[in-house]
């Protein structure tokens, strides 16, 4: 990216004022160093009791060359939703990682407090 890679360490002043992100999981994962997983996406149509929504998984992924992998999910939905989900058996990282959404170019932060005992919907 022409504003840098944003690696490793979480900075929300460089992550508001880069270009727009959603971030899953703002560190330095490398899918080619994984044995077991990749990344991947798919898609869903909308159904009549849900909305169509596109997601991108990243599954088993390490950070560059180190253990434990990560699990993580974005599902955009077509209604403007978007969900993070992160695999409850994700181990502690070596970098502080940065999970969010900005519109970029500057933007004002609003954090936000997500409890990470909150059942979600399961990785697909």
């Amino acid at each position: 990216a022409s504003n840098g890679a944003g690696c490793c360490y979480g900075n929300a002043t460089t992550f508001l004022s880069g270009n727009p992100c959603i971030a899953a999981m703002w560190e330095d994962l490398y899918p080619p160093g994984s044995t077991t997983g990749g990344v991947f996406f798919n898609t869903f149509p909308a159904t009549s009791t849900t909305p169509a929504r596109a997601v991108v998984t990243w599954y088993q992924v390490p950070e560059y060359f180190t253990n434990p992998p990560i699990t993580v999910q974005v599902q955009l939905f077509d209604s403007g939703e978007i969900l993070i989900h992160h695999d409850a058996n994700n181990g502690p990282s070596t970098h502080t990682p940065l999970v969010g959404v900005t519109q970029g170019l500057g933007a004002t932060a609003s954090p936000i407090d997500a409890p990470m005992t909150q059942r979600l919907p399961s990785i697909e």
